[in-house]
This record gives structure tokens, C-alpha cells and sequence, in this order.
């Protein structure tokens, strides 16, 4: 991986500022996603429910809450040097998510959407430095996924 201890550091610091409400930057993410793409929403169960009523939705609230709560396992596992057991679930995760449909670009709008939502939970926080980490290790931990996606789809 390449993140420098100061960048790892950073997303730390700003993650224990976040993870006081994982299901509200959840719910920020998922909203943000499903404007950035309309399409998505078709690949998941609420996807019935109305833009306006999701938050109202327990299956959007357990979907945005669970996504949130890998994110800060990942993290843990960032944080622990345990870089071995991060790649491998990251390209489970990846696996996963093929048989929901997913594309390798859907993970690009969910980045879009994260980054979003971290700046909203973050405010003046969120600065240059922490989008730059931040990027660079939703960028890092996608190309994982991407890895277990494609390996998924050639089975």
C-alpha cells in the first residue's frame, strides 16, 4: 500500500471523527451515490422505495450501516499492519459484490460518494491533505475489490 505514516495517521484521526456516526455518513454516502448514479439503485433490495423515504427504509439503513462498519474493519486492519487479512476480505468483498451485478465503475461513484460523505461529517476537517489520503486509499482499496469482481465474473 502505498499510503506514508502521515497520510495513515490523518485517516485515523479524521475515521475517529466519522465513526461517531457510521450510520449517518452511511446514509449521506448511499443518498449521494444513487444522485451521482440513478442506475445503481437497481441493485439493491430498496430499491422500490422512494429517493425521498429512504432513510425511512430499514433495509437502506442496515445496508448503509453495514458498508460503514467494513469500511472501519478495513481501517482497523490498515491500522494494525494486518495488510495480508485486508487484501484478502477486500477481494472477497469484491467476489461478493459480483453476484449483486456490480460493475468496476459502480466502485468508482461509490468513491465519489464516500468522499462526499466524509466531507459532510468532517467540515473543515476534511482538507486537501485528508480528501488527498483519503483518495488514495479508497483508490487502493478498489483496486482490490476490482481484483475480486474480475475474478468472480471469470469463474
Amino acid at each position: 500500500m502505498s499510503l506514508t505514516s502521515a497520510q495513515v495517521a490523518l485517516i485515523e484521526s479524521t475515521w475517529k471523527v466519522v465513526k461517531k456516526d457510521l450510520q449517518g455518513a452511511g446514509n449521506i454516502m448511499f443518498l449521494k451515490l444513487f444522485q451521482i448514479d440513478v442506475s445503481v439503485r437497481d441493485k439493491f433490495p430498496f430499491r422500490d422505495v422512494p429517493y425521498e423515504e429512504l432513510e425511512d427504509s430499514e433495509s437502506f439503513l442496515k445496508h448503509s450501516l453495514q458498508v460503514m462498519e467494513t469500511i472501519d474493519l478495513a481501517i482497523t486492519l490498515l491500522l494494525g499492519g494486518e495488510m495480508e487479512k485486508l487484501v484478502e476480505a477486500l477481494v472477497d468483498l469484491g467476489m461478493a459484490h459480483a453476484m449483486q451485478g456490480l460493475k468496476p465503475e459502480d466502485f468508482d461513484h461509490v468513491g465519489e460518494a464516500l468522499v462526499h460523505a466524509l466531507g459532510v461529517a468532517l467540515g473543515k476537517e476534511f482538507n486537501d491533505e485528508a480528501k488527498k489520503a483519503w483518495t488514495l486509499l479508497y483508490s487502493v482499496v478498489t483496486a482490490k475489490m476490482k481484483e475480486g469482481l474480475k475474478e468472480a465474473q471469470e469463474d
